[in-house]
């Protein structure tokens, strides 16, 4: 059972590594997408999600394997740990895929908007230049209305960092918040370093309240001998 454990492991991380260079080579097409996905986008969509299910059927695997080995009192904190990290792999790919695809939906978006209001407006500059009649304000209301779009867009843009940013800072929070939780369980698990720590710590104090008291003194003497 140890050895399906460790094969099942051994081919997670190898998956792991593959979608992390796909998820790479994908957001390259949120820089500057086309008005349509090109062929090689969506070959490369498709690549993506085959091996998200490749690794979700190998961490359900390996999930059923320790269910397996806990029913047998045989199974280890640090399997446990491996489970539950690549599971959080997984989540993190999950979002990391849909935030990358999102941005390349909003960024074509842009451009196919864009693209539409400057066609309107070549094609009313046409119109005018056909009839020799200048109509200024159909002109003005055009020019206004790619101005505003350009702007929502703008807007949009830093609406999407922002968002993206407090998505980063929950995800970082939610990393220290999980090391925390590890060390208080590593601190549990080995009383003699929770005891030298409780000691490192009385010495501190110990050091803080003598150095206080040395200070305080040398400031008493100088006030009578000045």
């Amino acid at each position: 059972m140890a050895s399906s454990f460790n094969q099942t492991r051994t081919q997670i991380v190898g998956v792991e590594n593959q979608l992390a260079g796909l998820l790479a080579s994908y957001s390259s097409f949120a820089s500057a997408p086309g008005p349509e996905p090109s062929a090689d986008e969506e070959q490369l969509e498709r690549k993506i999600n085959d091996t998200f299910t490749n690794l979700s059927a190998l961490v359900k695997e390996l999930n059923r394997v320790v269910d397996s080995q806990s029913l047998n009192n045989t199974i280890s904190a640090s399997k446990m740990q491996q489970l539950a990290r690549h599971r959080e792999n997984l989540n993190q790919y999950t979002i990391d895929f849909n935030r990358i695809k999102s941005t390349i939906k909003q960024e074509r978006d842009k451009i196919n908007l864009l693209s539409f209001v400057r066609t309107d407006i070549e094609d009313h500059q046409r119109r005018v230049d056909s009839s020799g009649v200048s109509d200024g304000e159909d002109g003005y209301m055009l020019n206004e209305r790619l101005r505003l779009n350009q702007q929502h867009s703008a807007m949009d843009t830093l609406l999407s960092q922002v968002f993206e940013t407090r998505d980063e800072i929950l995800r970082q929070r939610n990393v220290l918040s999980s090391v925390g939780n590890r060390l208080q369980r590593s601190l549990s698990t080995m009383p003699g370093l929770k005891v030298l720590l409780s000691k490192i710590n009385t010495r501190r104090k110990r050091d803080s309240l003598i150095i206080a008291g040395v200070m305080v003194t040398c400031i008493i003497l100088l006030w009578f001998l000045a």
